[in-house]
């Protein structure tokens, strides 16, 4: 009897296993679908409202605290009302770590995609990288921390070997001025000072294109996503 208990424990914790990583991944999938479709209400019902939540856009750095998020999509609505803008972005490779203790879990995936603004002559490739930590609130998981890292993003025409900025050109294009023109400043991004690759694809550099998978932990203790293991 004993034996069929623990048996029974074992297979009820693999299902809810099995239910978290399909709720984790859907929540995540979620995100992705309303930033592409410039959906500021939708984006901002997958994260948590804790304090401490936060949202990193590469080098435009880290925006802390729910309502500054939101500030931050603020360029969503006017983007939205662009003719001939086009955002789609799509992820792929997921490695997904829950905690032991069933409280958070760790999300590492690739991203690419395409975007277009029409009036403004831009038709762009997007690569780069996601590191996310969820957490469980009441049975339901949420974005807590979301960061991602852009490999390159360089017009269709040019190619990531000649140009990997791009996005940079878009801010100030005066297409696209009034979208961007009230943006907040995010504080200083995750790379520590003496990172020693580029932080985005360098063809004249070596490059390491964080952030790794993540790993096997027990309980939250501190964001993940600089951890290198790769010797120089």
């Amino acid at each position: 009897m004993e034996a069929f208990e623990m048996e029974l424990e074992q297979l009820e914790l693999f299902a809810e296993s099995l239910s978290d990583m399909d709720a984790i991944l859907n929540r995540f999938y979620r995100y992705i679908h309303y930033y592409g479709e410039l959906h500021i209400n939708g984006t901002m019902e997958q994260f948590s409202a804790r304090e401490d939540v936060s949202l990193e856009i590469a080098e435009e750095g880290i925006f802390e605290g729910y309502d500054m998020i939101k500030e931050y999509f603020g360029f969503m609505p006017k983007l939205a009302k662009k003719p001939g803008v086009m955002i789609y972005h799509y992820v792929d490779t997921p490695v997904v770590e829950i905690a032991k203790d069933g409280k958070t879990a760790k999300l590492t995936c690739l991203a690419s995609g395409l975007d277009a603004a029409a009036k403004a002559l831009v038709q762009n490739w997007i690569y780069g990288k996601y590191h996310v930590d969820l957490v469980k609130e009441d049975g339901v998981w949420k974005l807590w921390h979301v960061q991602y890292f852009r490999t390159f993003e360089t017009p269709m025409t040019i190619g990531w070997l000649k140009e990997q900025t791009a996005h940079d050109k878009e801010l100030v294009h005066p297409e696209l001025a009034d979208v961007y023109a009230d943006m907040p400043k995010g504080a200083p991004g995750s790379y520590p000072p003496d990172y020693p690759w580029p932080k985005h694809y360098d063809p004249e550099r070596v490059n390491y294109l964080m952030p790794e998978p993540p790993r096997a932990y027990d309980t939250w203790s501190g964001k993940t996503s600089m951890d290198i293991t790769r010797k120089q």
